[in-house]
């Protein structure tokens, strides 16, 4: 837990899962969200960290979003809500949930947001 200190991950969630099992790009207040792969964090044995930036075509809203655990290159690099944004890591028998941090990006830059209060999952 020495690495968890930073503020994002006051507002993340951990959703229980097996490993390999796929992870949705989410919806956000029922909107459908065009996703953007950004980067992916390094790889361990706890898998890789994809993140992704996100449009909702309709209202222009920004978000960031990211899935850490899960098996690298195993998602799209861009695509919509209810594509696959990544599968939990199978490197590991701890690989048993992915940890998701949501933010809206303002002009002022990421504002971490609660991410059961967004996500539609």
């Amino acid at each position: 837990m020495n690495n968890c200190n930073y503020e994002e991950i006051k507002y993340a969630e951990d959703i229980g899962g097996s490993a390999g099992q796929e992870v949705v790009l989410p919806s956000i207040n029922n909107a459908s969200i065009n996703w953007t792969l950004v980067k992916e964090g390094s790889s361990s044995t706890l898998g890789s960290i994809r993140y992704y930036s996100g449009e909702n075509p309709e209202t222009h809203d920004q978000y960031w979003l990211q899935f850490h655990h899960v098996d690298s290159g195993s998602g799209v690099s861009e695509g919509v809500s209810g594509d696959r944004g990544g599968r939990i890591c199978t490197t590991s028998s701890d690989c048993n949930h992915v940890h998701v941090e949501f933010s809206s990006i303002t002009t002022g830059g990421r504002v971490p947001q609660d991410a059961p209060l967004y996500l539609c999952i």
